[in-house]
């Protein structure tokens, strides 16, 4: 009987070696194109969010930071990453932080380092001047 090894593909078609080698070849055969099936099936439910970032933002005090997050950072998804480091959806802009302040390399536990772009703004107070409200930075 022929083994795994010795089957040639450029010589042998799949349905005459899974007859050569028997039932155990079918099994193998079966196994190898349902795994290549399980692969693209993920890869089109994941490409999503895998290949398109999404923008989160974090304030403290007077500066924001923003990266714009794949589906995946090293090994974890967005999810657990925003949700630790206390992320929101969006960007800076949309909060009136506007001022280039720089970039951050902030460590992200096991998934990795992220780069996020700093800004600067300002936090706006309302003050009351001889019966006027008035938004000062």
């Amino acid at each position: 009987s022929e083994s795994l090894l010795v089957y040639d593909a450029r010589r042998k078609k799949p349905d005459s070696f899974l007859r050569q080698v028997g039932p155990m070849g079918v099994m193998f055969w079966e196994l190898m194109v349902r795994c290549a099936l399980a692969r693209v099936l993920c890869l089109i439910f994941f490409a999503r969010g895998v290949l398109s970032c999404e923008t989160h933002r974090r304030v403290d005090n007077d500066i924001c930071a923003e990266a714009c997050l794949d589906g995946f950072i090293g090994l974890c998804p967005r999810a657990l990453v925003v949700s630790s480091g206390g992320l929101v959806p969006g960007s800076c802009m949309e909060v009136e932080f506007a001022e280039d302040a720089g970039e951050l390399s902030q460590k992200a536990g096991p998934c990795g380092t992220i780069q996020f772009k700093k800004y600067a703004g300002c936090v706006t107070h309302r003050i009351i001047r001889d019966s006027s409200c008035l938004d000062v930075c």
